[in-house]
């Protein structure tokens, strides 16, 4: 009879699930996917985007900045004739100095040519005159871009990634309106951001601003698996963080405390919960409803509150399923029940396997990986006792990461003595 000596990890036991967020309802929206959302005067105005395959919702929506009471419509900000909000995709940016809204590239349907085409117009309106104007930008190809995220800091909004939807040749730019008229604009770029499409992006501070995910366009078959870190300061970019858990698209983010979280998207539903103070992440459930991805929506903060809510869903033909609930996102809540005391990891060290039980027979994506985060070693297995051999490996510090097809995960650290 074999004797094992045994080294259990449960007081390194990292439960991934214990916080979670609450989604308080506070208002109901008409369809629209891939919209935009300013606050103008403590009203919030929801405009563009899509809300049918390819067509456009030319309403405007006003809700009440503090009491999300509905306000109507805009008629102003409906200029059909000029087609200014028949597009997707656009960023709205509201300068309380001028009282002028700017809405910057986006895509439309060119009816003619058959496809989503981008526009260059960086369209201006002022709230002091009632009348849109339509920038001298509006004649440079390199300002078409669909998909792009934009960082408002004092000096003004960043442009970062986005492709023109033909070539995905476009420039980054600060588009320096804060300090002048909205002619003042100058190129830069990014780095690992160009051309990166449907990431999700939120500013840690007046000087960082971190993106997770998206396309390169340039490389566009598989979404990226990245998390990257954007310096106001130099206008580049930093890779921070590899892993499957940031592999998705049209998602959003926001920041809430110290914490920025990564929400959902086209290929999963999952919450991400990254500390930019040390660069460690819990990828949570999304409590607001593990069924349901949500993408091309909208987020926002008002008044040190956050927000989310809108765009759709699409099954496997395409066809779009709208949201129209607007959410106050907060801390708290509690999500679906935590697994890690369902798990018993125990590291056999005189054979140098891994043993791990536990009593569900879903299927488990588990992970080795070093503590730089680097995977040494996956497997899959719907079994509920596994053993994983690591003969190979060196003594040294180690995680095993379990992810539940239920979206459930959880990460335990283990010691290989000798």
């Amino acid at each position: 009879m074999k004797k094992y000596i045994t080294l259990t990890i449960v007081i390194f036991a990292t439960s991934l699930l214990a916080t979670a967020q609450k989604f308080t309802k506070v208002a109901s929206l008409a369809d629209r996917g891939e919209g935009s959302v300013f606050i103008a005067n403590d009203t919030v105005y929801f405009i563009s985007g899509l809300n049918g395959d390819i067509t456009y919702n030319f309403q405007s929506e006003m809700f009440d900045a503090n009491t999300w009471a509905y306000l109507g419509t805009s008629n102003e900000l409906n200029p059909l004739s000029e087609g200014l909000l028949a597009r997707r995709g656009a960023t709205a940016y509201y300068n309380d100095t001028f009282k002028t809204l700017y809405l910057i590239g986006g895509s439309l349907w060119n009816k003619n040519l058959g496809y989503f085409r981008t526009t260059t117009e960086v369209s201006a309106y002022s709230f002091t005159n009632k009348i849109w104007e339509t920038s001298y930008l509006g004649n440079s190809e390199t300002n078409r871009r669909y998909g792009q995220n934009a960082f408002v800091n004092s000096k003004g909004i960043y442009l970062i990634g986005g492709n023109d939807l033909k070539d995905g040749f476009v420039s980054d730019w600060l588009f320096a309106s804060n300090t002048k008229e909205y002619s003042d604009y100058e190129y830069y770029s990014s780095g690992l951001l160009e051309q990166r499409i449907l990431s999700a992006g939120v500013a840690e501070s007046e000087t960082f601003f971190y993106t997770a995910g998206g396309f390169d366009f340039m490389n566009k078959s598989e979404p990226e698996s990245t998390l990257v870190k954007f310096f106001t300061t130099t206008k580049s970019s930093k890779l921070v963080l590899t892993d499957d858990a940031f592999k998705n698209y049209g998602g959003k983010a926001f920041k809430l405390g110290k914490y920025l979280y990564f929400f959902s998207g086209n290929l999963k539903s999952t919450m991400i919960k990254f500390d930019p103070t040390n660069n460690t992440f819990q990828e949570l459930p999304n409590t607001l409803d593990p069924t349901k991805k949500y993408y091309g929506g909208l987020s926002f903060t008002h008044n040190g509150k956050v927000y989310f809510g809108g765009g759709y869903q699409e099954d496997e033909n395409g066809n779009k399923s709208f949201l129209n609930d607007l959410y106050e996102v907060t801390e708290g809540g509690t999500a679906t029940h935590d697994i890690t005391n369902e798990y018993k990891v125990i590291y056999l060290s005189n054979v140098k396997v891994l043993h791990i039980e536990t009593e569900n027979t879903l299927n488990k994506e588990i992970g080795i990986l070093d503590m730089g985060g680097q995977e040494i070693l996956t497997t899959d297995s719907n079994e509920n006792i596994i053993d994983i051999n690591l003969q190979h490996l060196l003594p040294g510090v180690y995680c095993v990461k379990v992810k539940q097809d239920n979206g459930q995960s959880l990460v335990k650290k283990f010691v290989i003595i000798q």
